[in-house]
């Protein structure tokens, strides 16, 4: 996962009249967004790419992948049984995330999650934990996993915290040889269980799912979609 830019204070001036703050206030204001997941489409892989936006980023969200990040090096991280979700705003047809569940090797049951990141201009907006949590439900309640792991940058502290708030715990520590960089990276395991998963929702720690897995992809890109609520 990439690290979210940190919000910048916008400055304003105490002589400015009334209407002219009160205008600026509401520029500032995020608009509120209507989430949703669904089957990634080959057609924004050149968006994916362009959310990556130095070699920091690229390196963190796909260390097996060379800079620069283009639409083909997208489509090049496809796997074998994986799950490829892109998460939209439907209210603006726009997509502003992406992630993977991929069926990890001979171990029937898990799930692993890779190349997570969110477009830049919705980073620290919280919404990365909701579509962490929109990924565990889809791979527990539609794609019958029995665990669900990743693996992060140890530097990457922002994406840690994402994860833990989702209730995913360090399990150990790996290092890894890339051979396409030629070096050797630290890791950080993180998993949770299905029972794990399972408690948290029923106390009331994580919603049972609080963004719609829509299978219609076509849908969402002839405009604007009004998405009925759903109760976490």
């Amino acid at each position: 996962m990439i690290q979210p830019a940190k919000p910048q204070p916008t400055p304003e001036s105490s002589d400015a009249p009334p209407r002219v703050v009160s205008r600026a206030r509401a520029v500032r204001l995020a608009r509120p967004l209507s989430l949703c997941l669904c089957d990634f489409d080959p057609l924004y892989a050149h968006a994916v790419a362009s959310w990556v936006r130095d070699e920091k980023e690229l390196l963190w969200l796909a260390p097996r992948t060379l800079s620069p990040l283009s639409a083909p090096k997208v489509m090049a991280w496809q796997r074998p049984g994986g799950n490829r979700m892109l998460l939209w705003d439907a209210s603006s047809a726009t997509p502003i995330g992406y992630g993977e569940l991929n069926e990890m090797p001979n171990e029937p049951g898990h799930l692993w999650i890779g190349h997570f990141v969110i477009a830049p201009h919705f980073r620290g907006r919280g919404l990365g934990r909701r579509f962490v949590h929109a990924l565990l439900c889809r791979g527990f309640q539609d794609l019958g996993a029995r665990l669900v792991s990743l693996v992060v940058f140890p530097e990457n502290q922002f994406a840690i915290r994402c994860y833990e708030q989702n209730a995913l715990q360090a399990t150990g520590r790996e290092i890894k040889y890339v051979k396409e960089s030629r070096m050797r990276h630290e890791f950080v395991r993180m998993a949770i269980s299905l029972p794990q998963f399972e408690r948290l929702i029923g106390c009331g720690e994580l919603p049972l799912r609080s963004i719609l897995y829509i299978d219609d992809g076509a849908m969402l890109r002839r405009g604007p979609v009004r998405l009925p609520t759903i109760s976490g």
